[in-house]
């Protein structure tokens, strides 16, 4: 009888000390099932909190600045120079005002473009060039001098990379003597392309014959 007593005592005492060791985490786990109930049961319920959306505000703005970028072997191929700069995080896009644009091509080509105001994208490959927008085209090529090109319009989309340009305004053009007017156009240096639309006018100077 006393050893069954004896036993029954340190059983006893074993489950107080168990107790007495989790019973905090026992009760933390009470309590957050408690909270979590209160708030399902709450009027409104379990709402997640939504996304943020970025606005269309500028996170940074630089002044006077010049962006300068090489080939690989480290040639300047492209400098952009603004009065000033904002980036936009929403589009990912640059507001520059009084841009200046160069670009010179492995051929020797020098490409430049200017404008009141320009929309870049954040890798500077597309500028929407808006307001006096002129882009001009000169320099040799393979050792031969090229005609040198003028487009000029209220609003130029210019692709550096692919010399493409299009605009959906009226444009003027010029190469060498030759002019041309036209509603709109598209002009892809690369593939040798002009495309004028709408109401076209041109004046095309004849050339000089050549002497025997």
């Amino acid at each position: 009888m006393f050893n069954i007593v004896h036993f029954s005592s340190r059983r006893a005492r074993g489950l107080i000390d168990l107790l007495t060791i989790y019973s905090p985490l026992i009760l933390m786990g009470v309590l957050a099932m408690l909270t979590y109930w209160l708030v399902r049961s709450s009027p409104g319920g379990w709402t997640e909190t939504p996304a943020k959306t970025l606005s269309h505000d500028p996170d940074y703005v630089v002044h006077d600045f010049s962006l300068q970028t090489f080939d690989p072997v480290g040639q300047s191929r492209t400098i952009i120079y603004g009065k000033q700069a904002k980036h936009f995080p929403d589009t990912d896009t640059f507001e520059i005002a009084q841009p200046l644009i160069r670009k010179f091509t492995e051929n020797g080509v020098r490409i430049q473009a200017q404008a009141a105001q320009a929309i870049t994208n954040a890798d500077g490959s597309q500028a929407q060039l808006i307001g006096d927008a002129e882009v001009l085209r000169s320099g040799m090529e393979q050792s031969i001098k090229i005609a040198k090109t003028v487009i000029k319009s209220d609003f130029l989309d210019f692709y550096l990379k692919t010399e493409e340009i299009k605009s959906s305004k009226p444009v003027h053009m010029e190469r060498e003597k030759d002019k041309f007017d036209a509603n709109s156009m598209y002009f892809d240096n690369l593939n040798q392309q002009m495309l004028l639309i709408g109401r076209v006018h041109g004046v095309l100077q004849a050339k000089p014959a050549a002497h025997p």
